[in-house]
């Protein structure tokens, strides 16, 4: 069985508003999942919407 290694990542609205970060976020995704980790990206606003439901899908994707 593979292993992954994982990376859980709250991102702020500087990710959305600014399009370097973005495309930093892009790359820096598309090389880590070459490498064979799995990425979990939660926008903070969407965090701070609905806690409960991204804490419940932060702890199932690492494995909780």
């Amino acid at each position: 069985m593979r292993k992954f290694i994982l990376e859980l990542e709250i991102d702020g609205d500087q990710h959305e508003r600014f399009e370097e970060v973005r495309l930093r976020d892009i790359e820096k995704d598309r090389l880590l999942t070459e490498a064979g980790w799995q990425i979990l990206r939660i926008k903070w606003k969407d965090m701070f919407k609905d806690t409960k439901f991204w804490t419940q899908k932060a702890n199932s994707f690492i494995g909780l």
